[in-house]
C-alpha cells in the first residue's frame, strides 16, 4: 500500500515563493553592494574608449589581479587627496615598457622589446566626419579635389570622372590634409595635434564602379613612400603599391566580381590588412594581411581616392578611423634613457594620451590603490557596452 503525501496548502505556497523572492532580491543587492560600485567618468583621459562627464561605469570590485588592455578604476596617488581615477593597465610587473611613434613596446628585457598588437585594438573616429555628416550630407566638402567631381546625394558618394581627392581632416573649421593626433581637453574641446598618425582604418561598402573604370583607395606615408591601394574595378580586386601617383602592378585579392563589395583596409599594430566584411561591417574573411614598418616614415599621413577610366563610382558606408596615438610627454623626452621598468605594480595609461595623467609621470599603480576592472558602460544608453 503506497502513501501520497499531501499537497501543502496554497497560502503556505505562495508564502514559500515569497520568502524565496525577498532572499534571491537581498542577495543579489548584498552581492551588487559587494561586488560591484556605478563609477561617474569625470576625465577625458579615457576618450574616445569612455567619455568623460557623460559616461556611467559599472565597476567590478571582486575581480582578479589585472590583465593587459583592461580597464581599471584606482585610486589616485596624491596626498590628502581621495580621488578614483581609470585608466588601461598596459604593463604588468617585471616588465619593460616603451612609446615609439605612437606605439607601445613590452619586452622581459631591454633588448627583447617587441610591438604590442592591442586586444581590443583601440580605434577612434576621426574629428572629421565623412559620411555621412551631421546635415545629412555626403562629406564632399571633406575632400581636397585636384581633378574630376566628388559629390553627396544623402545617402552615397559619388565619384565621377578621372578623380583625385585627398581627405582634409582637422577639428572645427580648420581643416587640413593629413591625419594628425587630434585629442580632446578636459575641457572637451577638440585640440589640433602636431603627431603624424600612420595607423588607419578604412571600412567602405563599393556599391558599384562603371564598366572599364577602376577605384582606388589608397593609403600614403610620405618620408617612407610607403603607399598601399585597393583597387576595385574591371572585374578585379588588386592590392597595389606605388608612388605618390602611379600604381605599380599588383596582387590580385579573392573577388566574386559581384557588388555590392564591403571592405576594410587598415594599417595598425604593425601590420597591413584587407578584409571583407559582412552586413554589419564586421570582418567576414582576411583577403590580405602582412607586417608593415612604422619606424620609417614622416611628413603626412593622407587617406587618398582616385578613380580611371570610365564615368564614375559609387560608395556608401565610407567610414575612416585612427588607432589611438600614444606619446611620452615633451617634458620627458628630454631626459628619457629608454624603456621604463615596472619593478612592481602595473603600467597604466589613458586612451587619450595627451592629456592623461599616468604611469608616465606617477610611475606604476600598486595593488593596494587598486578599487575594481570596468565591466561596461551602463549609461547612457545609447553608448551601454561591456568593455572586456
Amino acid at each position: 500500500m503506497s502513501v501520497v503525501a499531501a499537497q501543502p496548502p496554497r497560502r503556505r505556497r505562495r508564502r514559500y515563493w515569497l520568502l524565496g523572492t525577498t532572499l534571491l532580491v537581498l542577495a543579489a543587492a548584498v552581492v551588487k553592494a559587494v561586488a560591484f560600485r556605478s563609477y561617474l567618468v569625470v576625465e577625458q583621459s579615457m576618450w574616445p574608449t569612455l567619455e568623460g562627464d557623460s559616461d556611467r561605469v559599472l565597476v567590478q570590485r571582486l575581480a582578479d589581479r589585472p590583465r593587459r588592455w583592461q580597464v581599471w578604476v584606482f585610486e589616485a596617488d596624491e596626498p590628502g587627496e581621495q580621488r578614483l581615477v581609470v585608466k588601461r593597465v598596459v604593463g604588468l610587473t617585471g616588465e619593460y615598457v616603451d612609446i615609439r611613434d605612437g606605439d607601445l613596446y613590452v619586452g622581459a628585457s631591454r633588448d627583447r622589446m617587441g610591438r604590442l598588437r592591442r586586444s581590443p585594438t583601440v580605434v577612434d573616429q576621426l574629428m572629421v566626419p565623412v559620411f555621412p555628416t551631421a546635415d545629412g550630407q555626403a562629406g564632399a566638402d571633406r575632400f581636397n579635389v585636384r581633378s574630376g567631381a566628388l559629390r553627396g546625394d544623402g545617402t552615397s558618394l559619388v565619384l565621377e570622372g578621372d578623380l583625385v581627392a585627398h581627405l582634409r581632416t582637422g577639428p572645427g573649421g580648420s581643416l587640413r590634409e593629413g591625419v594628425y593626433d587630434d585629442h580632446r581637453s578636459d575641457g572637451g574641446e577638440i585640440v589640433e595635434g602636431k603627431h603624424v598618425v600612420t595607423d588607419l582604418r578604412v571600412d567602405l561598402e563599393v556599391e558599384a564602379v562603371d564598366e572599364g573604370a577602376e577605384l582606388q583607395v589608397w593609403h600614403d606615408l610620405g618620408g617612407a613612400e610607403e603607399h598601399r591601394a585597393v583597387c576595385v574595378g574591371k572585374g578585379r580586386l588588386m592590392l597595389r603599391r606605388g608612388g605618390q601617383w602611379e600604381a605599380k602592378p599588383g596582387r590580385e585579392l579573392p573577388w566574386s566580381g559581384r557588388f555590392p563589395l564591403k571592405l576594410r583596409m587598415e594599417t595598425v599594430d604593425g601590420r597591413f590588412r584587407v578584409a571583407s566584411l559582412d552586413r554589419d561591417l564586421e570582418v567576414e574573411r582576411v583577403l590580405f594581411e602582412a607586417e608593415r614598418d612604422t619606424s620609417r616614415y614622416g611628413q603626412y599621413s593622407r587617406l587618398r581616392l582616385v578613380l580611371t577610366g570610365g564615368d564614375g563610382a559609387r560608395l556608401s558606408d565610407f567610414r575612416v578611423s585612427r588607432d589611438t596615438y600614444w606619446a611620452w610627454p615633451d617634458h620627458l623626452l628630454a631626459t628619457a634613457t629608454g624603456p621604463y621598468h615596472v619593478d612592481r605594480g602595473y603600467f597604466v595609461l589613458g586612451d587619450n594620451a595627451l592629456v592623461s595623467g599616468d604611469s608616465r609621470e606617477t610611475g606604476p599603480v600598486s595593488d593596494r590603490r587598486l578599487v575594481g576592472r570596468v565591466w561596461g558602460v551602463i549609461w547612457p544608453l545609447s553608448r551601454v557596452r561591456s568593455l572586456p
